[in-house]
């Protein structure tokens, strides 16, 4: 199955890298652009207004910085899962999230499914994290501890954070279709949107983490930066070829499931 999806997503975004790169550099230059904003000056020092209007205008451009790449992101989703499905899509379903309206849905959207995963991330990493930070409490603000016993946490906490890093990640994954949902039903609530998620990647998130880990040695190229131009808009195609597959079999699955006899 990866094989044929990452044929597909192949074909489909030949000829089209260059385009889809554009979105990707958009992305790095935009992070960058208001990156650099908050460190310009700004304010006369001797003003004493300026420390509160630098935290304004801070919270400003972290505010919108945060919608336009939200937007940016769900916007390039749509029109990865518009080409996966076959539609000839164009800019305008890049453009369309970064409408007001449109960008704080996204933004909600958005914050909804990162505060999922952040749970995900604080229940699976919590154990491993625990040990390593009474491990390190004890050895820096108490006795101490012998080397071996001190070797022994240090390997149980790594351990147990590896494997719950690892377990955190497949966890995730019922989250995958979600993106590609909200694209293409903008106006259903994020709640909605997630739970039909969660029930579409029932069975499948291990399959997806794999699908996603066999990608692995193609983004070791992208630390030569240059690679990441191909290599980002391959993978986002393929996955969104996935998602078209994975949602195309939950609607066979519940049309078959509440077809009468």
């Amino acid at each position: 199955m990866n094989s044929s999806v990452k044929l597909k997503g192949k074909q489909i975004i030949s000829g089209s890298t260059a385009r889809a790169s554009v979105m990707l550099v958009s992305w790095v230059c935009v992070s960058v652009l208001f990156g650099i904003i908050p460190s310009l000056p700004r304010y006369s020092p001797d003003s004493p207004l300026s420390p509160f209007l630098k935290l304004g205008a801070d919270v400003l451009i972290l505010f919108v910085s945060s919608l336009i790449l939200m937007s940016l992101r769900l916007g390039s989703e749509a029109w990865f899962f518009g080409r996966a499905g076959g539609l000839r899509v164009s800019a305008l379903y890049v453009f369309y999230w970064f409408r007001p309206s449109k960008a704080f849905k996204c933004a909600a959207f958005t914050l909804s499914v990162f505060f999922r995963k952040l749970f995900w991330f604080v229940l699976f990493m919590l154990p491993g994290l625990s040990i390593l930070g009474g491990t390190a409490y004890t050895v820096l603000y108490r006795d101490g501890m012998s080397r071996a016993l001190l070797c022994a946490f240090v390997s149980g906490g790594g351990a147990a954070s590896f494997i719950g890093l690892i377990f955190f990640f497949i966890m995730i994954q019922r989250y995958f279709i979600a993106d590609a949902l909200k694209a293409r039903y903008p106006d259903k609530k994020a709640k909605a949107v997630i739970r039909q998620s969660v029930n579409a990647m029932d069975g499948s998130c291990l399959k997806t983490f794999l699908f996603k880990f066999s990608f692995l040695p193609w983004f070791l190229l992208c630390i030569l930066i240059f690679p990441a131009l191909y290599v980002w808009p391959y993978y986002r195609e393929s996955c969104s070829c996935l998602k078209s597959r994975i949602i195309y079999s939950y609607r066979k699955r519940t049309e078959k499931r509440y077809t009468p006899e």
